[in-house]
């Protein structure tokens, strides 16, 4: 709770800065890169606009984490720090696993905003004035078959403390089957977690 109102957060994905558009020419693939940055900085004035505190970022935000230029990063976190009063929790996805020569080990630490935290393993991140806890996960490989969150120990859902996982990767069923990082369905129920933040599939789907 936040000033005893319900706490509210943010959950994106898939930004996919950097991206290619192959089936475009070379002016309609700047403008549509411009647009994701356009939209990137859209949802930080929404939370600004609303008083929402927390963006999470589940994953993917560049393409191509080994390709994608510096200066993309750059741009990117030069929106983050135009917010300081929102909070950014970032985790890698399969187009940005956290392998050698990705960008995000590229751009020096000085240059990341104060404002944002990337997650590199896995890891629980507490936030004791919000009473919330994230489950996170960034991908270090592109095509694993397991469970980013396997490791999270069951809790109490009610238990007046806000549990959030977080990674990138699909629900284990015949909708998504052979996609990597399968996440059990009822996962989020059975570990006791308030809210599963996904990301990967780019759609509505739902689960049950």
């Amino acid at each position: 709770m936040l000033d005893d109102k319900p706490f509210t957060f943010i959950h994106t994905a898939d930004w996919h800065i950097g991206n290619s558009f192959s089936r475009f020419g070379r002016e309609m693939r700047q403008k549509l890169n411009r647009a994701i940055f356009q939209a990137v900085e859209l949802t930080f004035i929404y939370a600004r606009n609303k008083n929402i505190p927390l963006l999470l970022c589940a994953g993917d935000a560049v393409d191509n984490g080994q390709t994608c230029a510096k200066e993309d990063l750059l741009e990117m976190f030069k929106i983050i720090r135009k917010y300081p009063g929102i909070r950014v929790v970032m985790i890698a996805g399969n187009h940005d696993p956290l392998e050698a020569g990705n960008v995000y080990g590229r751009v020096e630490k000085e240059n990341y905003p104060e404002n944002f935290y990337l997650v590199r393993g896995d890891e629980v991140i507490p936030y004791p004035e919000w009473n919330l806890e994230i489950y996170a996960a960034s991908a270090r490989e592109k095509n694993g078959k397991y469970n980013p969150l396997e490791w999270v120990k069951p809790g109490t859902l009610g238990s007046g403390k806000l549990r959030v996982g977080m990674c990138h990767g699909s629900i284990a069923n015949e909708a998504f089957a052979g996609n990597a990082f399968p996440i059990p369905v009822g996962f989020a129920e059975h570990r006791g977690l308030d809210y599963l933040a996904l990301g990967d599939w780019h759609t509505y789907k739902k689960i049950d």
